[in-house]
């Protein structure tokens, strides 16, 4: 179960790296900001435990979820 979890998590960060890089090769990462920490940023944002924590925990709707990750994110990558 735990490699399952580690494949899991890793071809997330790979679908991550690609949407970096698609959106590097398109100028719209803050400036100085590689694809290799926007992925790592979206891989954060991304993993499963944080809805676990805000939604499951916490109560959040899904709509509350999407917003703050898309506000983060936004934040995080873009000028």
């Amino acid at each position: 179960m735990a490699a399952l979890q580690d494949e899991v998590g890793a071809a997330r960060y790979e679908r991550m790296l690609h949407n970096a890089r698609t959106m590097a090769a398109r100028g719209l990462l803050t400036e100085g900001l590689t694809a290799a920490r926007a992925a790592d940023v979206m891989w954060t944002y991304t993993a499963p435990e944080l809805y676990e924590n805000v939604v499951l925990t916490r109560g959040w709707t899904a709509a509350e979820f999407g917003a703050f990750v898309g506000k983060a994110l936004a934040a995080a990558l873009l000028d």
